[in-house]
């Protein structure tokens, strides 16, 4: 059979609130007309945030696959607003390396590339036009994107023109360039807010971010949108879905944008023209962030994917799929569990995942063109998963796609990994129309990562009877039985159980890999520390066994680990001996000797915790209150009362709320009111307000306004209409 084109596109964070996933779309529906195969290099992060974490920048490997000489072409969907310039400069530097012809989506004339460009000049001028002849605006600023960019450009040229064409000022003052991200908006709002710039009566942005974080930063400071200044987006992403206005933008047509691009390189590569497929139209989305009161409503088919989608993400936030993977026993079990909530994966059509020779066998933990893949996972919707295949050549790109198809596919090609230690692919399509990531398939690859590096560590809690543990080095618990049976009688020993404490939270911030150092190197010390006939053994991850001469030589090894915790990294900062004082001859046989581990476990005499200790104990005092919020919602919690009986700083209670949790405190707490919300007005005949003032909201406006906001229709809708219900997050 004669093979398919097979395309590249390079894209980043191909979420399904993104532009460049409607891009992506285009692309992928023009393939099937042309019968080209397309295989999306993505990552399941935005590179642009200013912090850079150490699994962010790894991330960025998965598009060294871009050498791989199984592609025909490249389509280059390059975004400043998701990408950042580390990202984007040796990307290009691998785009110019294949010798093969390469198209830039949304590109300039200045580039090496060849470009096809979407014109945003009307559309953005669209928006302008809007709020002077119908809000009758005339003092009207625009926050552009990069300077020199194509799209920054356009999207200006379309905001002079209109000014111009209404005799409005519109000089070098009535304008900036801005980043396509947070910091430019931020900045601006400091001018407006400082008096530095006189308050404009509406700002037009460049793009929703940097809209969203415009109206965001006024609103801190007391300045009403769209009461004070209005604010207008373009893309028609949905980030602005958590503002307390909704925000007038326009959706570009990135459809056709994509189409356009595939159409151009389909030619190049086989000298054929084809059909183009119908695009999306650009969209003026009327919010309420400009001054109008009526919103456009969702078309019926939108609107039931949104429905949908949010039951499926809500569904998923209250599973147990990140407990039940971590407490897979092996790699086998792991994918059968996962196979459990692959459900939960909006129109998913095939999944496949492929893990790296070095993870199954043992070895390095990399990604590269030449690092071996194996075949473990390949579904089908609506089929069992089947595992198995030969192992091939990561660059062999084709090999990720499922054998069982004869007709063009497509596949979003994605790392799984923890930091910088990689231990495999996913690779997603949704068929012949795409929709691209959402929250709930992000977070399953997140938690089937988290689960694969876990079971690293769990590996060296299953030694064989009378083996050495694969995790440490030292003799494991079956060991320990042939040692006390040679010692001689008559003499008291003492067993000392040593216990790591915290180390679910190590875990959580080491990782696999991370923990398992750190284990050996506690492993190592306390061989170091025991003396000729004594016996140190593994009795499971993070569990230690010494049988010692005395209690004395007890303190002397605790004493003796305690220093060399202070003064290394290397060991964990936290652990407890416990004692049991034992006579040789009295045990004789593995249960004794169990029953004999659990004494000195259940007997803690000495314990030690290291720095790490107060993030444990944050760790716990916060989960505390999120169990707290949960319970009663109705509380007047405010930061300042949370931080004051935490004795926490506010900054320090919002940066480790989100990173224990994933949530700020003010999320959380709205969620835990909208779901008492819910079960009220299901289950009883209270008012509205009633209901509002049990929730803990003083206005029942702001409380229906919120309501609306998180479900998308008003209290008195969801209690009337039974079977709304339906379509809602459970």
């Amino acid at each position: 059979m004669k093979k398919r084109p097979l395309i590249c596109v390079i894209a980043a964070d191909c979420s399904r609130d993104r532009p460049s996933s409607r891009t992506v779309n285009g692309i992928i529906r023009q393939a099937e007309v042309c019968g080209c195969d397309v295989a999306v290099l993505t990552s399941l992060c935005s590179f642009t945030p200013p912090e850079k974490t150490r699994h962010r920048e790894a991330e960025k490997r998965i598009y060294d696959l871009i050498l791989s000489p199984a592609f025909d072409g490249y389509i280059y969907c390059r975004s400043s607003s998701e990408m950042d310039s580390s990202l984007i400069s040796s990307t290009e530097a691998l785009l110019r390396n294949t010798n093969r012809f390469v198209m830039v989506a949304d590109g300039s004339e200045a580039e090496a590339f060849d470009s096809t460009r979407s014109d945003d000049s009307d559309s953005f001028r669209s928006i302008v036009d809007h709020l002077i002849e119908v809000h009758g605006c005339r003092d009207i600023y625009c926050l552009t994107g990069v300077k020199g960019q194509f799209q920054s450009e356009e999207r200006l040229k379309g905001y002079l023109r209109s000014m111009r064409e209404h005799g409005l000022p519109c000089g070098a003052d009535r304008y900036s360039y801005g980043d396509f991200w947070k910091e430019a908006p931020a900045e601006l709002a400091r001018r407006i807010i400082s008096g530095e710039l006189a308050m404009p009566e509406a700002v037009v942005c460049g793009n929703d971010i940097m809209a969203c974080t415009l109206i965001e930063e006024l609103e801190k400071a007391g300045i009403r949108v769209p009461d004070d200044i209005a604010v207008t987006g373009y893309d028609g992403i949905e980030y602005s879905r958590r503002l307390p206005v909704v925000l007038t933008t326009c959706r570009r047509d990135n459809v056709r944008l994509g189409a356009d691009c595939m159409r151009r390189i389909y030619r190049y590569i086989t000298g054929r023209a084809s059909k183009r497929v119908s695009g999306s139209g650009s969209c003026f989305v009327q919010g309420t962030s400009c001054g109008c009161s009526r919103l456009d409503s969702l078309r019926g088919r939108e609107r039931r994917r949104e429905q949908v989608s949010g039951r499926f993400r809500e569904e998923m936030k209250n599973s147990d799929m990140l407990f039940s993977l971590t407490a897979a026993a092996d790699t086998e079990d792991l994918l059968r569990r996962a196979d459990n909530y692959t459900y939960f994966i909006y129109r998913m059509k095939h999944l496949g995942i492929f893990l790296t020779k070095g993870y199954c066998e043992g070895g390095e933990l990399t990604l590269t063109r030449d690092t071996m893949l194996r075949p473990v996972f390949r579904k089908n919707a609506g089929r069992a998963f089947t595992a198995g295949g030969e192992a091939f050549p990561a660059d062999e790109v084709g090999r990720l796609f499922s054998p069982d198809t004869d007709k063009p596919a497509a596949y979003y090609i994605s790392p799984l990994h923890a930091e910088e230690r990689f231990f495999g692919l996913a690779a997603l399509s949704f068929g012949k129309e795409q929709y691209g990531f959402d929250d709930c398939y992000r977070q399953f690859i997140s938690s089937l990562s988290f689960a694969l590096d876990r079971l690293l560590l769990r590996k060296g809690d299953t030694a064989t009877p009378g083996r050495t543990d694969s995790l440490t080095g030292l003799p494991d618990a079956a060991a320990l039985t042939e040692y006390i049976r040679s010692r001689g009688q008559g003499r008291q020993l003492l067993m000392v159980c040593c216990e790591v404490t915290g180390l679910h939270q190590l875990y959580e911030r080491y990782g696999g890999s991370g923990t398992a150092s750190m284990l050996r190197g506690l492993a190592g010390r306390l061989s170091e520390l025991i003396r000729v006939g004594e016996f140190c053994c593994a009795l499971s991850a993070g569990s230690f066994g010494l049988v010692l001469d005395s209690e004395q030589r007890a303190a002397e090894v605790f004493g003796e680990l305690r220093r060399s915790v202070r003064s290394s990294h290397s060991v964990p900062a936290g652990f407890t001996f416990g004692e049991c004082v034992f006579l040789p001859e009295r045990i004789s046989g593995d249960d004794e000797v169990y029953d004999l581990i659990a004494a000195a476990a259940l007997n803690p005499v000495m314990t030690y915790r290291g720095r790490n200790a107060g993030t444990e104990d944050l760790f716990e005092r916060l989960s505390g209150l999120r169990s707290d919020m949960e319970r009663e919602p109705e509380r007047p919690w405010k930061t300042e009362d949370i931080c004051a009986g935490l004795k926490i700083s506010k900054s320090t209670l919002q940066k480790n709320y989100r990173a224990f949790f994933g949530r700020s405190v003010i999320d959380e707490l709205i969620d835990f009111r909208m779901e008492k919300a819910r079960r009220l007005l299901r289950e009883t005949g209270l008012s509205v307000a009633e209901i509002a003032a049990q929730c803990g909201y003083s206005a029942d406006g702001y409380f229906m306004k919120q309501f609306k906001k998180s479900f998308s229709v008003t209290p008195t809708e969801y209690r009337t209409n039974k079977s709304i219900d339906i379509n809602l997050p459970e």
